[in-house]
């Protein structure tokens, strides 16, 4: 075993003082093989129960000779069939028949149901509430009239019962930087790891944003989405620290399983566990438009109905995904942040039922150092915890801070929601006998909770802007966030420029070449009657051979754009350019271009759309050679995409630096700028 530090030290003395089996050197248990055949707050609970010297080795051959494989379950079937009973260590859940009172239980690894006695269900009501780990003492019988006749003679659950009493009087030992540390620990982390290489705001921010991946268990009805990069834990936490928890991998969900099944009636998983996540979110298909109007209804009042069946839960959902990056932030192909997310859930309204947006590019991939050896809780003791604090009474510590830090004015009822849950959960974990002392953490803690939904209200913005308007969300009297994929825009201070289906801003040069750029808006229409393309107004030569370049391109690319079987040959569009006379006739092609499939489709484009480039017959980009005296004007609009022919190195280093809250598209073809927007 590794030499503990005088912290670790420090913990088993304090907690060694207030319980038994409550911590335990974590690297005990990384050191176990076979580690992932069971969850780990079951081989955890496992390991405190021994002398430490010979646990590993004892739990290891404990697990093999008791634990199931799946693909042993015929060979331990064989062997409870001639054996007549068997001992194994799994899941047992148990069903009850309201008709005769029979209790039925089922243990998924031997797929197998069984009897048992009421009085196990009494003195285990786990059992009832979604299944509990335990050694099981089975003793079989032939089936008799088809009721299952092997039995459960004896269950000994291996999870620890939830005492918080120790929990908080340990808190007070140890001040808010150590206990993070400590609830890191316990969660699997190592927070020297997390910390090394960045300053202290830095380090502390890293580590909350990891302690809000618990949240949703300390917090009922809390719904998080986090995207991130690969390999960086995202379920790690969800499949490890409580039994409460449940994980969906991509694949298809039925209402069945997800609320209640109508010929059984069993309740599904938003009304058993504690906290459900949908792991893989981009591969996930809910089963048509009422799973998703169910669960979009179940996100904002914990309630859901099937046939004559409702329940009311406190499950917290959690949506996880991968997302590309550049560097340490999202990839700028992207239009908003929940591009990633399935259809059904890149609905405004189901987005805005979201409680937080874990920036999920900020933290660090998973390596052999960032899993804890120091001493920690024990993780079946921890994950209990976690679930107990949902109870702990806390109304007078928030409303407190509310009054010290009042929310923002004009937020929603839902930001305001969204946040204080955050906000409770978080302070919960940090200070559960309440906040005092280390200002500076708490004040992490508040800007932190404000920044998560700040982040789903910036995506909103861009995907609905005619029905959300930028705003500030947060608490008062607190620093600003530092996030660095957030660019707070303040309404009194910003032009938001509304897209509708049809338009596209072009970026025209002023009347004289030294006076700098200005926006036009390019309008684009589907007229009832006629064939081709109309131009309406007068426009130079060079203006109107950009319009039938745009169109040209638009008949010869049909396919490409997603615009098969429109008959674009025998309807008649209509371009017009309003907000003055165009000056740079040939930069309309690819405005042009934008404004029709927009208008084709009928559907507006996510962000602000400005475009200039000087486009050939064949579609090839140019950048028109003023366009850094062009973009001036786009500084004091709302962020948005510019797209551009390509440019030089230090000409788009120059624009990236004026634009730093705008997404960039530099291509050389037409067919690359379309494919770049994804239109």
């Amino acid at each position: 075993m590794e030499r503990l530090s005088p912290f670790d030290e420090r913990v088993l003395q304090v907690f060694g003082a207030l319980g038994e089996s409550l911590v335990l050197p974590k690297g005990m248990a990384l050191g176990l093989r076979g580690q992932g055949q069971v969850p780990r707050y079951v081989s955890e609970f496992l390991l405190a129960q021994r002398p430490q010297e010979t646990a590993i080795a004892a739990i290891e051959d404990y697990l093999r000779s008791h634990h199931p494989l799946p693909r042993e379950r015929n060979l331990w079937r064989h062997r409870l069939v001639q054996e007549g009973s068997l001992r194994i260590v799994d899941r047992l859940e148990v069903m009850v028949d309201v008709e005769d009172g029979s209790h039925v239980g089922r243990i998924a690894s031997l797929d197998l149901q069984v009897r048992l006695d009421p009085a196990l269900a009494e003195d285990h009501p786990g059992l009832l509430a979604g299944g509990l780990w335990g050694r099981i003492d089975l003793d079989w019988q032939p089936v008799a009239d088809g009721v299952p006749a092997t039995a459960v003679r004896d269950f000994q659950p291996v999870q620890a019962h939830a005492r918080l009493e120790p929990f908080l009087e340990g808190r007070s030992y140890f001040t808010a930087e150590n206990w993070i540390d400590l609830l890191l620990t316990s969660a699997g982390y190592d927070p020297l790891q997390l910390g090394q290489g960045l300053a202290a705001e830095a380090a502390l921010r890293r580590k909350l944003l990891l302690l809000m991946r618990l949240a949703p268990l300390v917090e009922g009805s809390l719904h998080l989405l986090e995207l991130g990069p690969k390999n960086t834990g995202k379920t790690y936490l969800a499949r490890n620290m409580s039994q409460d928890a449940f994980v969906i991998s991509g694949g298809a969900v039925t209402p069945a399983n997800l609320f209640v099944h109508l010929t059984t009636g069993r309740p599904g998983l938003l009304a058993q566990r504690r906290m459900l996540a949908f792991d893989e979110i981009a591969r996930l298909h809910l089963g048509g438009a009422e799973v998703a109007a169910a669960l979009k209804d179940f996100l904002e009042s914990g309630q859901f109905s099937r046939g004559r069946h409702e329940f009311s839960s406190d499950c917290s959902v959690v949506l996880l995904g991968n997302i590309d990056v550049e560097g340490d932030l999202p990839s700028r192909r992207y239009r908003h942040l929940c591009e990633p997310l399935p259809d059904e859930m890149r609905d405004s309204a189901f987005l805005d039922r979201l409680h937080a947006f874990l920036p999920g590019w900020e933290l660090p991939k998973l390596e052999p150092l960032s899993f804890a050896r120091g001493v920690g809780f024990v993780s079946d003791y921890f994950g209990e915890v976690l679930i107990a604090l949902r109870d702990l009474p806390f109304a007078a510590e928030m409303q407190g801070l509310l009054r010290r830090h009042p929310l923002e004015p004009g937020m929603t009822r839902r930001d305001a929601v969204a946040i204080t849950r955050s906000a409770e959960a978080l302070v919960k974990l940090v200070y559960p006998n309440g906040p005092a002392g280390d200002p500076e953490v708490l004040e992490a803690i508040l800007t932190l909770s404000g920044e998560l939904r700040q982040r789903i209200h910036d995506q909103l913005c861009r995907i609905a802007p005619g029905e959300f308007q930028p705003r500030r969300v947060g608490f008062q009297g607190v620093p600003q966030t530092t996030a660095r994929d957030l660019e707070v825009m303040e309404p009194t201070r910003v032009r938001t420029l509304a897209m509708a289906p049809g338009e596209c801003l072009y970026l025209d040069r002023d009347g004289s070449a030294e006076a700098g750029g200005r926006l036009l808006r390019v309008e684009a229409s589907l007229l009832a009657t006629g064939r081709g393309l109309r131009a309406e107004g007068r426009l130079p030569a060079a203006a109107a051979e950009a319009e039938r370049i745009a169109h040209s391109f638009l008949l010869a690319n049909q396919r490409l754009l997603r615009l098969g079987g429109s008959g674009l040959e025998s309807r008649a569009l209509a371009l017009q350019v309003a907000g003055g006379a165009v000056q740079d006739g040939a930069s309309l092609a690819l405005p042009a271009l934008l404004a029709l499939v927009s208008a084709l489709r009928g559907e507006a484009y996510l962000q602000t759309m400005v475009a200039a480039g000087e486009s050939t017959l064949h579609g090839h980009l140019a950048t028109p050679a003023d366009i850094l005296g062009r973009i001036g004007t786009l500084q004091r609009t709302a962020p948005g995409v510019l797209v551009l022919g390509p440019v030089a190195e230090d000409v788009l280093r120059e624009i990236d630096r004026l634009l730093a809250s705008w997404r960039i598209v530099a291509a050389s073809t037409l067919t690359e700028a379309i494919l770049a927007l994804r239109v």
